[in-house]
């Protein structure tokens, strides 16, 4: 993730946290991980809800986070993601549901249009030609 971290750090403030390692007897667990990026955003981000940006496992860490703190997190963007358990799941599902507006609808869209095009051209390889553009979705 760091190139994407790269990517958007001229347009946006860009804060990649490392999670922690194993130590002794601690048991890493979700929870453990959750907490952690809570204070991180608690000290980054107290005054707005940040987006939160993950692949594979970041991006089930940032749902899971998202699920616990709703109100401490703004749109997310998951990478690869599943989830935990069916009950996640619908939880997730329940959560983009509230949060679908008519601008992000034809953002998806745009951005659909734009992937199709891509692999029409035989770029789609080139990862770099999927992101979208941080003007099509308003913060």
């Amino acid at each position: 993730m760091a190139p994407v971290a790269r990517g958007l750090s001229d347009a946006y403030r860009v804060v990649e946290p490392f999670q922690r390692r194993r130590s002794g007897d601690e048991q890493l667990t979700v929870a453990r991980h959750v907490a952690d990026l809570h204070e991180i955003i608690n000290f980054y981000a107290a005054d707005f809800r940040p987006a939160l940006l993950g692949a594979s496992w970041g991006a089930m860490l940032a749902l899971a986070y998202a699920a616990a703190h709703p109100s401490s997190v703004g749109p997310l963007i998951l990478v690869g993601c599943g989830t935990f358990d069916l009950v996640a799941r619908a939880e997730l599902q329940r959560i983009v549901g509230e949060r679908m507006t008519d601008v992000i609808l034809a953002a998806q869209r745009r951005g659909a249009t734009r992937r199709r095009r891509v692999l029409e051209s035989g770029r789609g390889s080139d990862n770099t030609d999927l992101l979208a553009r941080s003007t099509d979705i308003p913060t």
